[in-house]
């Protein structure tokens, strides 16, 4: 999705990269769209999905700031 092209995509062609029925697609795209990572715009009898370079890069500041942070417990191993 982060590199679909800028005028979006719809549900259908996002799903053609994928297995699985355009009904489990449709449901990962309406979860990532209420959590703002995209943004769907209904165009004629499709939505467009476009990611939302915005939201994409707080959640990875978000998760890398994380991982900065985190505290192993002694003797543990890192997987970097």
């Amino acid at each position: 999705m982060v590199h679909s092209s800028a005028d979006g995509e719809c549900a259908d062609v996002i799903a053609s990269r994928f297995s699985g029925p355009l009904s489990n697609i449709s449901l990962h795209l309406a979860v990532l769209s209420r959590a703002g990572l995209i943004v769907g715009q209904r165009q004629e009898h499709d939505v467009v999905y476009r990611s939302n370079p915005q939201a994409v890069e707080d959640l990875l500041c978000y998760v890398l700031g994380i991982k900065t942070h985190w505290q192993f417990a002694p003797g543990a191993r890192r997987h970097d």
